[in-house]
């Protein structure tokens, strides 16, 4: 990054922060933890605000941001100001000493801290491979970027690119056009990751767990794979889990300001991810669980939200499409109606899928095993010392060697619902209700895309939520509607979507939810820090061993790597190709773009974001060349289009040798005069 966008994006993201911190101080919220959301959530409103009002105008330019943020600014702290200045409250000190004194939350805490600093370190240098990213995450957002502003892109090759919902990107955008590269697009998963744990803190804290077992709760939550994984990239998966369990955390605090907070959370969230609408009933239950008068002021604040901040990708899409949720294409292709036989089938893959040895090996797993002998070992002598019986040391002995052998079952348990599954002939291949091949094997593999939640964190709260929804005593409590989160999501998934091995990442909405339910196995000591060594060893695996950016083998240090040598550790690594011969091919300051919905196209900006894009249509693309002023165009694997350039008079050449890319750069034979690159 150049130091002007150093400065650029310190100063406009200075001001957004000190600004958020300011008006969450000036609601006198009396929790840190509540303050802390709320500045989350204020932060993530303020950018989505601006981006959003200076869009129409094409005003989101550095200029433009800077001008917003200090009137951002500058209302801040004339409400803190008028406020009488409140100052922002402090953690308390018993409850951060009753946490630090449990050695499994001190384990987890500095794993999850120094995973946290590793991620940041990728999310600084670390250049974009994950291929959503590349398809259509990072290509809407440097579209917009070079358009000065979040807009319906023309020819779309993929209608992933505008018609699903923004606000996510729309917090990339803000740091491309602020850094004036590709600079900074997973900071906001990565912000989101950390809003999250502290949510899921909040929770738990609020559910009368221990300060202890609510921490160990939350950072078992963030050693999960898919949550570690997500912070380095500019997936949403991570935005769109962070703000119902801010919400959640907020409501429980109770406050008229929590309350509207909590509301503002849930309407931001619906312009994240249209599944995250199967979330937003659990913070809306625990508010009327207090009184209705707290659920009519969430939802009241919820639905301004909506309207004013999170409702405008659907707009865009009903203006352009005539529907609200566009023409369907990436979601179309995933949906499913309810069946008798297709839902549960789909219900019973994703759940398979959350038996999950990321990062690990049998090796590994072997070696768990046999210190689960020196666990038991030391449970049992405990247990006996403060008096225990045989059998209550017994089962004190179990319970502290059960997390070390988890692992080594996991395998065995999969091929026993292997031979049940296929005993049974469940159509698990039926192609009414498969959108992706289901594979019946444990996957090992470390992936941003298909790990899940860890060898406890996935069936540990599915067990945990049934036995509490099953074992409800009295009325309905806080306990029983988090633990409705999980089921309910799982339901909801399953009747309305096709199975694809990419769920899980669907599925960190309603984890999080859940996640403070975790608590109830950090209340004994030695198995909790049995639990926490399992979740540290897989942690630390699934950092090296991370398939998109390894730490091992002959591949450089992800940090280090140039965008052709990060697109060589994809299943397409042909496009590494791509990006060194277009950069030799042409010097063109705008290209035109003819691609298929799956093809990379963010790689045609460039990491500087050099090139203006043009998109343009499979049919008729010549003629629309020649209108935008364009003598360098990027065909995809289109038989037509090639030969109407061809005939035209245009030079083809291949950008790739292999069949991954398929890209053809077309020149003109005759330069023409460019268009100014709108």
């Amino acid at each position: 990054m150049s130091l002007s966008g150093v400065l650029w994006t310190a100063t406009v993201l200075s001001q957004l922060a000190i600004a958020a911190v300011l008006t969450a101080a000036s609601l006198r919220i009396r929790s840190f933890v509540s303050s802390v959301l709320a500045t989350y959530v204020v932060f993530v409103a303020a950018v989505t605000a601006i981006t959003c009002a200076l869009s129409p105008f094409r005003f989101v330019t550095r200029v433009g941001l800077e001008v917003a943020a200090s009137v951002a600014l500058a209302a801040a702290l004339a409400l803190w100001i008028r406020r009488g200045r409140p100052p922002f409250p402090l953690p308390s000190s018993s409850a951060v000493r009753a946490a630090l004194s449990d050695p499994a939350v001190l384990v987890l805490l500095l794993a999850v801290l120094a995973s946290s600093l590793y991620e940041l370190v990728l999310v600084l240098g670390a250049p974009p491979n994950n291929w959503d990213s590349l398809t259509y995450h990072l290509t809407r957002a440097a579209d917009w970027a070079q358009h000065g502003g979040a807009h319906w892109i023309a020819n779309a090759p993929t209608d992933r690119i505008n018609e699903f919902q923004p606000l996510a990107e729309q917090q990339v955008l803000l740091f491309f056009v602020t850094s004036g590269r590709a600079a900074l697009f997973a900071l906001p998963q990565w912000l989101a990751g950390l809003a999250a744990v502290v949510g899921v803190f909040g929770v738990s804290a609020r559910l009368g767990f221990a300060p202890r077992t609510a921490a160990f709760a939350a950072l078992l939550f963030g050693s999960f794979p898919l949550v570690a994984l997500e912070s380095s990239t500019s997936q949403n998966d991570l935005v769109a889990a962070a703000l119902p369990i801010v919400a959640a955390a907020l409501v429980l605090g109770g406050s008229r300001a929590e309350l509207a907070l909590a509301g503002l959370a849930l309407g931001l969230a619906l312009g994240v991810k249209l599944t995250t609408a199967y979330a937003v009933p659990i913070p809306v239950a625990l508010a009327l669980l207090r009184s209705r008068r707290d659920g009519l002021r969430v939802v009241a604040a919820a639905i301004a939200s909506f309207v004013l901040l999170g409702i405008w990708g659907f707009v865009l899409n009903l203006v352009h499409t005539g529907s609200v949720l566009g023409h369907g294409g990436g979601r179309l292709a995933q949906q499913a109606s309810p069946s008798l036989t297709g839902s549960p089938t789909t219900a019973f893959r994703v759940l398979h899928d959350l038996l999950d040895l990321s990062g690990l090996g049998l090796g590994v797993t072997d070696i768990l095993a046999a210190l689960s002998v020196a666990f038991a070992a030391a449970a049992f002598a405990v247990a006996r010392k403060r008096g225990a019986s045989v059998a209550g040391a017994g089962l004190a002995a179990f319970a502290a060697a059960l997390p070390l052998l988890v692992p080594r079952l996991i395998p065995i348990v999969g091929h026993g619902v292997r031979i049940v599954g296929e005993g049974i002939h469940l159509p698990v291949t039926d192609p009414a209700t498969t959108g992706g091949t289901f594979f019946w094997g444990i996957d090992f593999g470390s992936s941003e895309d298909l790990s899940s939640f860890g060898v406890i964190g996935g069936p540990a709260l599915l067990l945990i939520s049934l036995a509490l929804l099953a074992h409800r005593r009295g009325g309905i409590t806080a306990r029983w509607i988090v633990a409705a989160a999980l089921p309910m999501f799982l339901v909801l998934l399953a009747l309305t979507s096709k199975y694809n091995p990419w769920l899980s990442r669907f599925l960190l909405v309603p984890v999080a939810l859940a996640a403070p339910l975790l608590a109830v196995l950090g209340r004994r000591r030695l198995p909790a820090f049995a639990i926490a060594a399992v979740a540290v060893v897989q942690l630390a695996l699934v950092e090296v061993r991370n398939e998109q950016k390894p730490l091992t083998g002959a591949h450089p240090a992800p940090w280090n790597a140039t965008q052709q040598q990060a697109l060589g550790s994809t299943f397409r690594p042909g496009y590494a190709v791509v990006v060194t011969r277009l950069a030799r091919l042409t010097h063109a300051t705008c290209l035109g773009a003819v691609l298929r919905p799956d093809d990379p196209g963010f790689l045609l900006f460039g990491q500087r974001l050099q090139h203006h894009v043009e998109f343009l249509p499979s049919r008729g693309a010549v003629e629309a060349a020649h209108s935008r002023g364009l003598d360098a165009v990027v065909v995809g694997d289109f038989t037509g289009t090639r030969r109407a350039f061809e005939t035209a008079g245009w030079t083809l050449r291949p950008l790739d040798d292999s069949s991954d890319a398929q890209w053809v750069l077309a020149t003109a034979r005759e330069r023409v005069p460019q268009s100014p690159c709108r």
